[in-house]
């Protein structure tokens, strides 16, 4: 109950440390919460914009903010907002805390989307090529050569975390059409 309580109690819009382990946290600003999930607006450690994260709020062990370390990244952040424009392709406006409708505007926009399950230590990255009621169909996509990798079936309420629209995965996406089509 404590967990929940933290993340209740957390403003939208006040940075944030999402940890999901003792040492491993996420940085951002809640966008939308629900009674088992979170969605984060994520800063990189540079303070630029650096995707939307879901988490089941049983993944968080700790939320902090007001720290000396979100301070400067505020300040970093404060200094992106003021001389380059967010670079988001998908509007927060159409984001949703239900993990279904992000899969669902994932697949519609035809973007790379990372996720971790329940029973597994390790990310998979890919493309949403089908979603058939509680399950998708994802095409991963190979980190080290931004080749298409293997395809998986993956049932939705074993996802445990889902980052959409970050950076990283625009240039992998770049990067494994350019290959694909050359």
């Amino acid at each position: 109950m404590e967990k929940e309580r933290m993340i209740e109690e957390f403003a939208r819009g006040k940075i944030g440390e999402f940890y999901v382990s003792e040492d491993k946290f996420t940085v951002g600003s809640c966008m939308l919460d629900s009674e088992n999930a979170v969605l984060i607006e994520a800063i990189d450690p540079q303070g630029k914009w650096d995707g939307y994260y879901w988490f089941k709020k049983n993944t968080l062990t700790e939320v902090n903010y007001d720290t000396k370390y979100l301070n400067k990244i505020e300040l970093y952040r404060e200094y992106w907002n003021n001389n380059h424009d967010n670079c988001a392709s998908i509007k927060s406006s159409d984001l949703s805390i239900n993990i279904i409708d992000l899969i669902k505007i994932a697949k519609q926009n035809n973007v790379i989307i990372t996720i971790r399950r329940d029973s597994e230590e390790e990310l998979d990255t890919g493309f949403v090529t089908s979603i058939d009621g509680n399950s998708i169909k994802m095409e991963c996509i190979n980190l080290e050569t931004a080749e298409l990798l293997e395809t998986i079936d993956v049932e939705i309420d074993k996802i445990n975390f889902l980052e959409i629209d970050s950076p990283d995965n625009r240039l992998l996406e770049y990067a494994y059409l350019k290959k694909k089509n050359d």
